[in-house]
C-alpha cells in the first residue's frame, strides 16, 4: 500500500513537474482535441475451476483532451462496446451447463490527467493519473432458462505512462503501460431471472487491480492523425463478501462473487483532431 502511495506521488510530481517554469492552465493557450475510434476485442472471463466465458467485442469510442500550454493536457474518455460471448460452467446443483450467443455491454468512462515530457530528440514521455467507472452487463437470461442478469461496477484510479517517437516527419509508434488500482467494485446478481422465488443479491469487492499495456504507430494526414493500436487489458478481482441468500423470504444460506480474472485483446483505428 506504501508502495502505491508513493508511485501515485511520483507521477503526480512528474505530471506538474512542467507547472515550474510556465502556467499551465492559461485560458488563451487552452485547445481542444476530439477523438474518435471504433475497436474489436477477444475477452475472455474465468473463475477458475467454476465457470468461463469467451467471444468478441465491438466498442465505438469517443474521447475530448484539452490542452495547456502545448504539454499539459486533461482527457475524458468514453468507450462503449457490445458483443456474444458463449459460457461454459455448471448450475448451482452441479450440473454441465453450456450458453451460446449470451448478450454482453462494457462501458468505460475515464478522466485523465498528464503531462507530455520532452526526453531525446523528438521524442517523449507521458505520465498520468486519473479516475475511472467500468460497468459490465451479462445476460444469460436471454439465452438460457437458467440464466440470470449479471452486473459488475468497478471504480479505479489509472496510473500509466507512455513512450512516443518520430519515425519520420508525419509518423510516430509509441507503447504504453498502465496499472488500474481498484478502489471498490460492486457486483448485483438477478437471481430472480431463473427463479422469482431467490431474491437478487449484491456483494461488495474490495480487492484487486488491473494492468493495460499497448503498442501504437501513428500518422498525420490532412487535420487529422490516425493511430492503429494493439492493446491487452486485464483485470483480477479476489472474491467478494459474503450476501445471504434468501428464497421465497427464508433465508437459505449465503452468495459470494469468486476471484475472477478477464483478459482482452484487441485492436483499434482512431481518428485524433
Amino acid at each position: 500500500m506504501h508502495d502505491l502511495a508513493r508511485m501515485k506521488a511520483s507521477i503526480l510530481f512528474l505530471i506538474f513537474s512542467g507547472c515550474a517554469f510556465s502556467p499551465c492552465f492559461a485560458k488563451d493557450e487552452m485547445t481542444f482535441h476530439p477523438a474518435f475510434d471504433c475497436e474489436i476485442s477477444t475477452i475472455t472471463y474465468k473463475e477458475p475451476g467454476l465457470m468461463e466465458e469467451s467471444g468478441t467485442m465491438y466498442f465505438l469510442n469517443c474521447s475530448l483532451t484539452e490542452r495547456f500550454n502545448k504539454e499539459i493536457f486533461m482527457r475524458e474518455e468514453l468507450r462503449y462496446g457490445y458483443g456474444l460471448v458463449n459460457y461454459k460452467g455448471s448450475t448451482w446443483a452441479g450440473t454441465p451447463l453450456n450458453i451460446a450467443d449470451i448478450p454482453d455491454y462494457l462501458t468505460e468512462v475515464r478522466f485523465v490527467l498528464g503531462n507530455d515530457i520532452p526526453s531525446f530528440g523528438s521524442s517523449f514521455f507521458t505520465p498520468y493519473l486519473g479516475f475511472g467507472y467500468r460497468f459490465l452487463s451479462d445476460n444469460s437470461q436471454l439465452r438460457s432458462a437458467s440464466g440470470y442478469r449479471r452486473e459488475a461496477n468497478y471504480l479505479f484510479s489509472p496510473i500509466g505512462v507512455e513512450f512516443t517517437s518520430p519515425l519520420g516527419k508525419y509518423s510516430f509508434w509509441g507503447t504504453g503501460i498502465e496499472y488500474d488500482s481498484f478502489i471498490s467494485g460492486r457486483q448485483m446478481s438477478y437471481l430472480s431471472d431463473a427463479d422469482p422465488g431467490y431474491h437478487d443479491a449484491m456483494n461488495e469487492q474490495k480487492r484487486g487491480y488491473g494492468l493495460r499495456a499497448s503498442l501504437k504507430y501513428s500518422f498525420a494526414s490532412g487535420d487529422a492523425d490516425y493511430v492503429i493500436k494493439i492493446f491487452e487489458t486485464t483485470w483480477e478481482i479476489e472474491n467478494s463478501d459474503f450476501a445471504d441468500l434468501t428464497k421465497n423470504g427464508v433465508n437459505i444460506g449465503y452468495v459470494y462473487e469468486p476471484k475472477n480474472i478477464s483478459t482482452e485483446i484487441g485492436v483499434s483505428l482512431s481518428m485524433k483532431y
